[in-house]
């Protein structure tokens, strides 16, 4: 078959206006879908996923830096944890749960002077950790 000389032969564009936008409506979805499922996750939580909402925080507190305090629930047990960059460490295990909102002002079950005691260790280990 030959082609006739004096037709004129279109070239198709590899980049056409509908192509742009098809394109750039699949990335505003990608965008729009990771943004949905990173708030799924924030809402419900990476704990409710692997240990079905066994560990939760109850409360947590910067100490200044990178170093904070955290209280959490580990079944019917509270514990006081202090996080830094290299180490976890468990400050004080409460046997009863501690009464965040003040409505309840008896002191806990802990024997005389341990709650000195555990003032001292927590001095210790936040001036040890600083320097």
């Amino acid at each position: 078959m030959e082609r006739d000389a004096g037709s004129v032969t279109q070239a198709i564009s590899p980049i056409g206006s509908s192509s742009i936008m098809d394109v750039l409506l699949g990335l505003a979805f990608i965008i729009i879908l990771i943004f949905f499922l990173a708030w799924l996750f924030k809402k419900f939580g990476s704990g409710s996923l692997g240990l079905g909402g066994l560990i939760k925080v109850i409360a947590a507190m910067s100490l200044g830096g990178r170093d904070r305090i955290a209280l959490i629930s580990v079944g019917d047990k509270q514990m006081l944890l202090g996080i830094s960059p290299g180490r976890i460490a468990t400050l004080h295990v409460f046997d009863e749960p501690v009464d965040l909102d003040g409505s309840n002002q008896k002191p806990l079950n802990m024997p005389k002077g341990s709650s000195q005691e555990f003032a001292s260790k927590l001095q210790g280990l936040l001036s040890g950790s600083k320097s």
